[in-house]
């Protein structure tokens, strides 16, 4: 019996660090503002990279594409800043954190929580920004689609 408790214990042991080490892999697509829009952050070795596809509010059917133009992770804060789409822009400040599902096959296995920051520029060059807190889902991976 002792055997078969140690095996579990291994098992279990051996599960949950493959949870925590899957954690920490941040690279994905999450939920955005909109249930068509999403962000996609990149990070591999140890730089961020991503963007935020937002669908066109001109109503043309199309995306804006706003890449990051810098940004950065330290295992739990996530910072990034994109780059300006037809005079809008994108700030965020806050962590990620492994979310209540067991795995990457459901939306939510990580979650982003932060300060969005949105900046807008006028024709004359005033910006305004719009701040509020959000929280986007890692969303599911599909088969043949990670």
């Amino acid at each position: 019996m002792y055997k078969v408790l140690r095996t579990w214990g291994l098992a279990a042991m051996l599960a949950v660090g493959a949870s925590a080490q899957d954690a920490s892999d941040i690279t994905g697509r999450y939920e955005f503002l909109d249930a068509r829009d999403w962000v996609q952050v990149i990070h591999e070795g140890g730089k961020l990279r991503g963007y935020i596809s937002r669908h066109n509010p001109d109503g043309d059917g199309g995306y804006l594409e706003h890449l990051f133009s810098r940004g950065s992770y330290d295992g739990h804060r996530l910072t990034f800043t994109t780059r300006s789409v037809h005079a809008t822009w994108f700030e965020f400040d806050g962590t990620v954190q492994r979310g209540a599902v067991a795995d990457r096959t459901h939306d939510g296995f990580l979650v982003i929580r932060g300060k969005l920051t949105r900046y807008r520029s006028d024709a004359e060059k005033k910006v305004t920004a719009e701040s509020r807190e959000v929280e986007w889902k890692l969303l599911a991976e599909k088969e043949g689609n990670p």
